[in-house]
C-alpha cells in the first residue's frame, strides 16, 4: 500500500472504526477482490464488535499490498460519506518535508541553514551558490 494511503487510514482510525460495519459490505468485497484471505475474514468476523472488526481491518490492511486501498474505496460505496472523507484527506494532505541540512562554503566562512521546507525558488537559490553541498535527510 502507498504510504499516502497508510497515513490517511491511520490519521482517521478512530473516526473509521467508529462509523464502519465492515461485515455486511466492506469485508465480502475485499474477500471476492482478493485482498482478504478467509483466514483474514474468519479473524475480522471473531472480533466481538463492530468497531473491534473495523479495528482489525485497518490492522491488516495496510500490509495487503497495492490493491488494498483502491478495493477498500470501492468496498465502501454504503458508506460515500467516508470515501468523501479519505478523498478529501488524501487532496489535502500536506506534501513530504524534507529535512535538510546544507553546508555551504563560500570566502572560508560555514553558512548552516537548519530544517526547512524545500520549494522551487529555494532550491534555484541554493544551486548558485558556489561550492555547495548538501547532507539530506530523508
Amino acid at each position: 500500500m502507498d504510504p499516502a494511503h497508510k497515513a490517511v487510514l491511520r490519521k482517521l482510525r478512530a473516526e473509521l472504526c467508529s462509523q464502519l460495519m465492515v461485515s455486511e459490505s466492506i469485508v465480502p468485497v475485499l474477500f471476492q477482490e482478493g485482498v482478504l484471505t478467509h483466514a483474514h475474514v474468519e479473524d475480522i468476523e471473531s472480533e466481538p464488535t463492530d468497531t473491534r472488526k473495523s479495528q482489525k481491518l485497518l490492522d491488516i490492511l495496510p500490509n495487503r499490498g497495492p490493491r488494498a486501498f483502491p478495493a477498500f474505496m470501492q468496498s465502501l460505496a454504503d458508506f460515500s460519506w467516508i470515501r468523501d472523507r479519505l478523498v478529501h484527506e488524501l487532496r489535502t494532505e500536506p506534501e513530504p518535508r524534507i529535512n535538510i541540512s546544507i553546508l555551504v562554503v563560500k570566502n572560508i566562512e560555514l553558512f548552516p541553514m537548519n530544517s526547512f521546507k524545500l520549494d522551487k525558488q529555494k532550491l534555484s537559490l541554493l544551486l548558485m551558490m558556489q561550492p555547495c553541498y548538501f547532507l539530506m535527510d530523508v
